[in-house]
């Protein structure tokens, strides 16, 4: 095990192993196994089924999800199940962040995350963990600026946003009260 890996030690031994090995694998076992084995294989399948009913944690299951086909029935049980697991904003941002393109449990998270995120601390965070140019990096900046309230969080936004974005998104006349003295328009 120690040479080959246990994926690979479980793949040359697989007829060899009774029942009760099987329903004691955690998902770390079930996922070293999915990477060794073949598309499409019986033991693939298996692998993909251990997964999905061991794993236990939103990130578990994110990864089920990615590793699932699109379109196919453990994807659907990988977003069921995240739906159900998710608790708070963070979660959601995590399914955000792994749902497809497009997809209906990315429109749900972005949803979710929308109504649970009530606070300039919270769209921050969203913020400092998006990739740049996501959807999702446009909902904490627009986030941010809707939950701002003090002097500080607005310089914080300014600060972290280059003038391109704040012109883009029509951020910039909310800073005009920073700059009282000063009405004019940087470009």
């Amino acid at each position: 095990v120690d040479k080959i890996g246990l994926g690979k030690t479980i793949v040359f031994y697989e007829d060899r192993l009774g029942e009760q090995f099987w329903n004691n694998l955690e998902f770390d076992q079930w996922l070293e196994i999915y990477k060794v084995t073949e598309d499409g294989s019986p033991l693939e399948k298996k692998a993909v089924k251990g997964m999905i009913f061991s794993a236990t944690t939103i990130p578990q299951v994110a990864t089920m999800y990615r590793v699932s086909p699109a379109g196919s029935e453990t994807e659907q049980l990988a977003i069921t199940k995240m739906a159900a697991q998710a608790d708070g904003f963070p979660d959601w941002v995590i399914i955000y962040l792994v749902a497809r393109e497009g997809s209906e449990i990315e429109k749900t998270a972005e949803q979710n995350i929308s109504r649970l995120c009530t606070s300039f601390g919270n769209w921050d965070t969203i913020y400092e963990y998006t990739p740049e140019g996501s959807n999702l990096e446009i909902m904490a900046i627009e986030g941010m600026a809707n939950t701002a309230k003090t002097k500080e969080e607005w310089l914080g936004i300014f600060q972290k946003l280059s003038l391109r974005v704040i012109f883009q998104k029509n951020i910039f006349p909310r800073f005009y009260w920073l700059f009282p003295q000063k009405r004019v328009l940087f470009i």
